[in-house]
């Protein structure tokens, strides 16, 4: 059974047009003869465009925090972590659709008769809400909970995945490691899964942290421990990057709470051949020299991997840096300060919360160094679709120079929290943004 899920796993990624479900206009199928999209044989010095694969290559705009999110042709899908209520309790994970043509949006339910208030619905997938990764026209996820039978210290998860019109749940593969060990974010790429994960750890009654990285064998259920790392930030997953063959991914090291405050810590970067299943370093820091903590990270090319702060150093510049060769330079200074700083495609990013104006404070900057936007977006729209409702806080941001989705989280007038995404499309300095809001968990709201 598991040599059968794995042959439709690798014939589904042999489809070209990955995760485009629905048929096009005129209701005709694609024509599944077309000829697959193939990416050039690798030089050194390519860039991360000249080697990335649609068809087979997990999207790097996407998989860069919470909430689970992945575009097709027609539609956006995500998986929020569920909203609470004025008492903390939440509604558990549910998997939602935003339509592209229509704007609406919904959970992604297949079951018409389906009352979507117990874990027989399609949509309540019940699993880990950073590991939505979409491949083969299905969309693939993490069922916390899944396996009851497992030894003590084995984690439950599974991973399970749904068509693209909600229908036709499964379960792939089960995941039977270690719990430390278990993915909070989970990427599909060239066939094979991946993924990141972080606990907090007991050592002679010290609290550590722990992360891992692995590689998921969808065939045997069998996985390889990566990367495991017991020396590391609190709280925060390794950053990931798919460059090709390559998986790079980088965290902080030797730090514990006073990273919360920003102060210096220690930048890794790693790169893993999936191909020659090697671990190589990229760049370590010399301990407690990094400007800032929970680094994110794109690859553009072997010799220009850069990073970025999501917590910068308050006495230190907003930067971005960039290694090559080895070596760490600074790549791109802001001329604002304060907030977070986040790498897209093309796009460097400083973002700050006002709460007061419920406006969420942007400057974009190019790759090449040039401005974007730098302005203040009104988020109080969020009441007129939400009636009542008040933008609280910033999740994360995805996408690249033609269009950034921002995940935030805003309240209700009952202290109801709730997620919701909003993309914005920036023209260029002195132009207006155009706003287009994707999708509101609001089930039950």
């Amino acid at each position: 059974m598991k040599r059968t899920a794995a042959l439709i796993l690798a014939i589904l990624f042999l489809l070209p047009c990955l995760c485009c479900g629905k048929a096009p206009a005129g209701g005709q199928e694609q024509d599944q003869s077309a000829e697959l999209t193939t990416p050039k044989p690798y030089e050194p010095g390519m860039t991360y465009h000249e080697v990335f694969n649609p068809d087979t290559d997990y999207d790097n705009r996407f998989g860069r925090g919470y909430p689970g999110f992945a575009e097709t042709e027609d539609a956006y899908y995500v998986i929020f972590s569920g909203h609470t209520d004025e008492t903390g309790f939440s509604s558990g994970n549910y998997l939602y659709f935003s339509d592209k043509a229509t704007g609406e949006y919904g959970l992604l339910c297949g079951k018409p008769e389906c009352t979507h208030n117990d874990s027989s619905c399609n949509a309540r997938i019940m699993g880990r809400a950073g590991t939505l990764s979409c491949a083969g026209g299905r969309l693939f996820y993490i069922v916390e909970s899944d396996a009851k039978n497992r030894p003590a210290g084995i984690g439950s998860a599974s991973c399970f995945s749904i068509a693209l019109d909600g229908t036709d749940r499964r379960r792939e593969f089960e995941m039977p490691c270690e719990w430390e060990n278990t993915p909070q974010f989970f990427y599909c790429h060239r066939g094979k899964f991946y993924g990141c994960g972080f606990s907090n750890i007991i050592t002679d009654g010290e609290v550590g942290f722990h992360l891992s990285v692995t590689a998921w064998d969808p065939e045997t259920d069998g996985y390889t421990v990566i990367c495991s790392r017991d020396d590391c930030a609190p709280s925060y997953c390794p950053k990931t990057f798919f460059f090709g063959k390559y998986l790079y991914f980088c965290f902080d090291s030797r730090t514990g709470f006073e990273m919360f405050a920003g102060k210096k810590t220690t930048l890794e970067v790693w790169r893993w051949d999936t191909e020659a299943e090697v671990l190589e370093p990229v760049y370590i820091a010399e301990p407690g020299t990094s400007s800032g903590s929970v680094f994110n990270l794109w690859v553009e090319s072997e010799d220009r991997v850069y990073a970025a702060p999501n917590i910068p150093d308050p006495d230190g510049p907003y930067a971005v840096f960039m290694i090559g060769g080895g070596e760490l330079s600074e790549a791109c200074r802001f001329e604002g300060s304060g907030g977070g700083i986040s790498i897209l495609d093309g796009v460097f990013q400083r973002h700050y919360i006002h709460n007061e104006e419920q406006t969420l404070e942007v400057e974009l900057i190019d790759f090449d160094g040039s401005p974007i936007y730098w302005g203040r977006l009104d988020m109080s729209f969020i009441g007129e679709a939400v009636p009542g409702a008040v933008f609280t806080s910033f999740h994360t941001a995805f996408g690249g120079r033609d269009a950034v989705y921002y995940a935030l989280t805003a309240d209700t007038e009952d202290g109801t929290e709730f997620e919701f995404i909003v993309k914005y499309e920036f023209g260029g300095p002195g132009e207006e943004p155009v706003r287009t809001l994707i999708c509101v968990d609001s089930y039950d709201l």
